[in-house]
């Protein structure tokens, strides 16, 4: 029987799509949403769902402005490293050399060719020595490497774009999934994760779960979303949580095939505000014994008006 019944009270906030732009509303931006976000909510911890970088802009290619923003944040809501869970997205894959990038691209094709009819076709490129797959997250690698700063040992420092998990305080289990292992700044196209690996984790089946990726459930290639449903149902997964489409929203994920597996798809919205965006948005979450699910959505844009908004609400039972 899972541990719904004992799960204490837990928050925690969800940035995403990190695209630093240095403005008149960036700074804006911290000084007034976050500080004032911090004055609502109390959070836990902090999840990260990609995209740490944009990659058209030399300026934080190296991640160094997505570092001095996360220190900040860590400082505002008085939280340590620890407290931090990362996902990487499609802006933290590196660019490749003309012949480097052909032989990544022709990998892709012929798993997009084959992942519908196996869902484990990828793994051979995977494997590979070196990875073209993995190989392209280099320099998120090197970023993680570095936010961590010795503080943290398990598998967010030693397996950064791989498939983790973690329990959390006994109460309830973390997953992490990489949803760009083939992302190419292609949309014609879905995406894929190591399902291999994530049907491997060692979960504990008395807790419950939420699940954290990039992109959002529907642009996993069926073949290995119908998959990852099953596992999710197995183990007792309460929401997935995601970016990449850079506007907030709640959803309730479900499938005629699998009755009684429905859980809350909780997307944010891009959490660094840019110049003409109307989207820019943090998300807030609260959960006491998942059976009460609290949002807000933050829209930074509202600061010229007085502040942020209260945002919305979701309940669910």
């Amino acid at each position: 029987m899972h541990n719904s019944n004992n799960v204490p009270l837990v928050s925690w906030i969800q940035v995403s799509d990190l695209h630093i732009f240095d403005s008149t509303d960036w700074n804006m931006m911290i000084n007034g949403g976050y500080q004032q976000l911090a004055e609502r909510v109390n959070p836990d911890f902090i999840v990260c769902t990609g995209d740490f970088r944009h990659k058209k802009y030399a300026y934080n290619y190296d991640y160094s402005r997505t570092c001095d923003f996360l220190d900040l944040l860590l400082g505002i809501f008085s939280l340590n490293r620890r407290d931090v869970y990362f996902v990487p997205g499609n802006h933290d894959i590196r660019e490749y050399a003309f012949e480097e990038s052909a032989k990544r691209k022709e990998s892709i094709n012929e798993i997009i060719k084959k992942i519908e009819s196996n869902p484990d076709t990828y793994v051979e490129y995977l494997n590979r020595t070196p990875s073209i797959l993995l190989d392209a997250f280099g320099d998120y690698v090197k970023f993680i490497s570095s936010f961590y700063k010795g503080e943290v040992f398990d598998q967010r420092f030693s397996n950064p774009t791989g498939v983790n998990t973690f329990t959390y305080r006994d109460s309830f289990n973390i997953v992490t999934l990489n949803t760009a292992l083939i992302s190419d700044g292609e949309k014609n196209h879905k995406e894929i994760i190591d399902l291999k690996a994530l049907s491997e984790l060692k979960i504990n089946p008395k807790l419950d779960t939420i699940v954290i990726g990039h992109h959002d459930l529907n642009s996993i290639y069926d073949s290995q979303l119908s998959r990852m449903l099953v596992l999710f149902k197995t183990w007792h997964v309460k929401a997935y949580l995601c970016g990449d489409k850079h506007k907030a929203s709640v959803e309730l994920f479900s499938r005629y095939d699998l009755p009684n597996a429905t859980f809350h798809c909780i997307v944010c919205g891009k959490s660094a505000i840019e110049p003409g965006d109307t989207y820019s948005d943090v998300v807030s979450c609260k959960i006491k014994n998942f059976t009460q699910l609290q949002t807000y959505d933050i829209l930074q844009r509202r600061m010229k008006k007085g502040g942020i908004s209260n945002g919305k609400q979701c309940y669910y039972a």
